[in-house]
């Protein structure tokens, strides 16, 4: 008698799938449209909409993925004033996190019923809700964070090395949006190595990774390419190279944790 043979098909989204990304997407979209900030909030988004409208430098890390693609938001869009057009790009990048999250979910669990309702619970809860609804990096960054495991994990199924490529440039440019997508990097790491190996043939996939990982944070380059053009908010003047390490690396914060409170006082 000859053992079974115990075949495993990679798991990819299907049409079904696809819909409830897209329901998911829809709703959410309406509603942070429909709750939209009307103009400048608070926190950071006075100082973001002003340096996307002039493509200019924001506080460090002056945020350039955010910059570039607001400000192709707001040419695209001709409706509202910046604010509002900036709070509107934030919204699409929010709903777009979450249609992501249940794409995710539907790849490694199989219940759209389930994908549709955690994702909807991430996209009103009140944290994601309010960053998704004014002009904040925040919903960017969810929205790259999310495309990156989407991709691993699509990689991961169909072998397919053009998912790992293309995660690897996303995780770079995303640092150029918050470099707190760095807390990701150890479990991404892991996770290719797990999947992809570390035998010699696979060290020049994971180069090829890594390479491209670095050509993402090529954004950076915005920074003294602007500030060269002297644009009306120029934080820092990263024209030089100890200007840009100072703010890439936030080393002028530095002296607000050396000083403790009294520090704090000239704010």
């Amino acid at each position: 008698m000859q053992p079974r043979l115990h075949l495993r098909f990679p798991r990819t989204l299907s049409p079904l799938d696809y819909f409830a990304g897209a329901f998911v997407f829809a709703v959410s979209l309406a509603v942070y449209v429909k709750t939209l900030a009307p103009t400048v909030y608070g926190e950071d988004s006075g100082e973001l909409v002003a340096a996307a409208d002039t493509l200019g430098i924001p506080h460090p890390t002056g945020y350039p993925l955010w910059c570039i693609l607001a400000k192709v938001f707001m040419i695209v869009v001709y409706t509202g004033d910046s604010a509002w057009r900036a709070n509107l790009f934030s919204a699409l990048c929010g709903s777009a996190a979450a249609m992501c999250t249940a794409w995710i979910i539907c790849l490694t669990t199989r219940h759209r019923i389930a994908a549709i309702a955690a994702s909807l619970s991430l996209a009103f809860s009140i944290e994601f809700w309010e960053q998704s609804v004014i002009a904040e990096v925040y919903a960017l960054n969810a929205l790259i964070t999310a495309a990156c495991i989407l991709l691993l994990l699509l990689w991961s199924e169909t072998r397919r090395n053009i998912f790992l490529y293309a995660a690897g440039l996303l995780f770079g440019a995303g640092l150029t949006n918050h470099q707190v997508m760095l807390l990701c990097a150890p479990a991404f790491a892991m996770y290719v190595l797990a999947i992809g190996g570390v035998r010699f043939r696979a060290w020049t996939m994971h180069s090829i990774t890594l390479a491209l990982a670095f050509a993402g944070l090529s954004v950076y380059l915005y920074l003294p390419i602007r500030s060269m053009a002297d644009p009306p908010m120029d934080w820092g003047n990263p024209e030089t190279w100890p200007a840009f390490y100072d703010v890439v690396t936030r080393a002028q914060y530095q002296f607000i944790i050396a000083g403790g409170p009294r520090s704090w006082a000239r704010f």
